[in-house]
């Protein structure tokens, strides 16, 4: 639906990373010691209520980005000149000497307060599309903004639905940026158990679902109905948060303990199996930039996780002196996580502690995790690559131990 000055490119494979032109004629010209990115804005691109993009909607689109508080707006875009005041004061935020537009030229130049090698990465993610200069400066709600890419929301319930048509302003100006579209109109439904997701497909009543597919429905997906599978590896991991401002994991000893008692092997079984993921040690995802092979909490030690060590695990909670007490879990409510949200209650139960699962709607989980206010001491949450460079992995819970990537 929506369009940036970049975008990656819409291929298979490793080369999908590669940062290409979208609403930009062309890569950006850097000056300035890398703190100066000139883009020239594409002619006759239009927006899906039939208004034409300007250098004004690019200008605003950045502004909004704070005036709305988006989620990257302190990490992705506060090397923009001007950002530390439009993150104390969002409301008045103008970036007047960060991002500047020159209607005349075409031309949107951002300035940077430093050199920042992973600039286009940023501007090729979703936070960085370009919106009308009229959209709202705050969450748009259900009524979704016009769209400058091939598909324009016709309508949408949060709850229920949301129907994608053709956008009829759209042309095609870059394949590998924006192509166009396949079908007229795409249908998406909400709501439905991740059980009825597979059998919709399978019947041919969908044609593709989000959440991951339950473990006992695999073998008939890759089995029976083979041709319809198809598996794209992506850099992901799970993980638990454990929350050291808290009891019993503002004892250290206490979470060491749950790194050598959880049996990563047996999440993989949870997730699917072997050939939807591995068990993971260290933050940096195998096949992610920086990634070496490392695990501090493998039963003999290895390099690579090998088993859990219970034995360790249990004398660890008694010398920490926190048997007893009360862990709550929280996880999304869907199938796949809420059968590993089971089996960390029933090892913290055989650890002695008095765990309860508390699953929640996956559209608020992951921000009701993050509110300290709401005093989360343990969840399950997932990562998936920004883009590809070792700094993205960062940008999450401050600490955190992989299961499986």
């Amino acid at each position: 639906m929506y369009d940036g000055l970049l975008a990656f490119k819409k291929v298979d494979g490793q080369e999908s990373f590669t940062v290409v032109p979208d609403l930009a004629t062309a890569m950006p010209k850097v000056t300035g010691d890398g703190k100066t990115y000139t883009f020239t804005l594409r002619k006759g691109v239009t927006f899906s209520n039939g208004k034409a993009l300007t250098t004004d909607d690019a200008v605003a689109s950045f502004q909004r980005i704070f005036k709305v508080s988006s989620p990257t707006a302190g990490t992705f875009c506060n090397g923009i000149v001007g950002a530390d005041a439009c993150l104390k004061s969002p409301a008045s935020c103008t970036l007047s000497k960060g991002v500047i537009g020159d209607a005349k030229t075409d031309t949107v130049t951002i300035n940077l307060t430093a050199a920042d090698p992973e600039f286009a990465y940023k501007l090729a993610v979703p936070h960085a599309v370009v919106v009308p200069k009229d959209s709202p400066t705050k969450d748009a709600g259900t009524k979704p903004l016009p769209s400058t890419g091939p598909y324009t929301a016709a309508s949408y319930d949060p709850d229920r639905a949301l129907k994608l048509v053709r956008n009829p302003h759209f042309t095609q100006w870059s394949r590998e940026a924006e192509p166009q579209g396949y079908p007229d109109v795409i249908d998406y439904t909400f709501g439905q158990t991740v059980e009825s997701e597979v059998t919709a497909v399978e019947n041919g009543q969908a044609d593709w679902m989000f959440d991951a597919p339950p473990a006992d429905r695999l073998n008939e997906i890759g089995t029976k109905y083979a041709s319809q599978a198809h598996v794209n590896p992506l850099t992901a991991f799970w993980y638990a948060t454990l929350n050291v401002n808290m009891a019993p994991f503002n004892n250290k000893l206490a979470r060491q303990a749950i790194n050598w008692a959880v049996d990563r092997s047996a999440v993989v079984r949870l997730y699917g199996g072997t050939n939807l993921a591995s068990p993971a040690c260290t933050i940096l995802p195998p096949g992610f930039p920086g990634h070496v092979d490392s695990c501090d909490y493998t039963k003999g030690g290895d390099t690579t996780w090998k088993a859990a060590d219970l034995v360790k695990a249990r004398a660890l909670v008694k010398q920490s002196g926190t048997a007893g007490q009360e862990v709550g879990i929280v996880v999304q409510d869907d199938d796949v996580n809420k059968s590993i949200g089971q089996y960390l209650q029933s090892l913290l139960t055989q650890l002695g502690y008095k765990a309860t699962l508390k699953p929640l709607s996956g559209n608020i989980q992951f921000t009701y995790i993050q509110n300290t206010n709401n005093k989360v001491q343990l969840a399950l949450t997932s990562w998936y690559q920004d883009y590809p460079a070792a700094s993205a992995s960062g940008r999450q819970v401050a600490c955190h131990y992989p299961l499986a990537g």
